[in-house]
């Protein structure tokens, strides 16, 4: 279609510069979603590794080891044997039902479109990741729509083509909203005002392209915006993850450092020497 409206216009080498840039743009979001997913994924993994073999070899070796003291043992260390204890005995349901639960609800969602559009609300709103993936979405969105709005393209037709870039429901569900409202007769910043997936300082500079004549413009410095927060956004994910894993670690072994080495102590004071 942008090639089309390109000889259309006879502005094809322009096409083909944008689509140049635009291939190179996406390739660098590409880049950026798998950073995004893949560093929580490894340090999830790294963290489950440890919690495994913490819980599941260490403790109860030491369990043995306390147990066999033969005196009182401290709280601490009654709830760390019984943490070792769940996890020796359910070891199986713990690592083995999350994949199951995880597969079962992408079978369900590509079969039943509402579970769809709810596992693709709950992609948008997870805690830190999602609100990133959604400014990924908006980003490629406005990038696509200057594009073809510049290349000639009526909006609304822009708009309903943008849909399957997204691959979300929620997002193509506003799209179709959009575009119905400017088709009505609906001023286009109106329009994605009341849709309401795009920020108060996007929607000024919507307003500004529209009042100006210059909405593909407009759309490319959305674009601009979305791209330049997910950057800072990435860079301060990461900055927050590797302190929070120190922590949740060190928080872990510290419990188990004192819960075995108590008693221990205990038992040494009680020694007569």
């Amino acid at each position: 279609t942008l090639v089309q409206a390109g000889e259309t216009t006879g502005g094809l080498a322009d096409i083909f510069a944008e689509l140049t840039r635009s291939i190179k743009w996406r390739d660098e979001l590409i880049a950026k979603t798998k950073q995004l997913l893949m560093y929580p994924a490894i340090v999830s993994l790294v963290m489950f590794g440890s919690i495994g073999f913490m819980f599941g070899y260490l403790v109860p070796q030491l369990v043995d080891f306390l147990i066999n003291m033969g005196q009182t043992l401290p709280i601490q260390t009654r709830i760390l044997i019984a943490i070792s204890d769940f996890f020796v005995a359910w070891w199986w349901a713990l690592f083995g039902l999350p994949p199951l639960i995880i597969l079962a609800t992408l079978f369900a969602a590509k079969h039943n479109p509402q579970v769809r559009y709810r596992l693709d609300q709950l992609k948008i709103s997870i805690w830190v990741v999602g609100p990133i993936l959604y400014k990924i979405m908006l980003a490629r969105m406005s990038n696509t729509l200057a594009m073809m709005y510049s290349a000639g393209i009526p909006i609304i037709e822009s708009i309903r083509m943008n849909r399957e870039i997204s691959n979300n429901l929620v997002v193509e569900a506003a799209l179709d909203q959009i575009a119905d409202s400017i088709s009505q007769g609906t001023q286009i910043t109106a329009a994605f005002s009341q849709a309401g997936i795009f920020s108060p300082l996007v929607i000024r500079m919507i307003k500004i392209g529209e009042t100006t004549g210059a909405l593909d413009h407009s759309l490319k410095n959305v674009s601009y915006f979305y791209d330049r927060e997910v950057d800072e956004d990435v860079n301060r994910l990461q900055a927050m993850i590797e302190p929070a894993l120190i922590v949740v670690l060190g928080g872990m072994l510290g419990f188990v450092i004192i819960s075995v080495l108590g008693p221990v102590y205990d038992m040494l004071g009680n020694l007569d020497i």
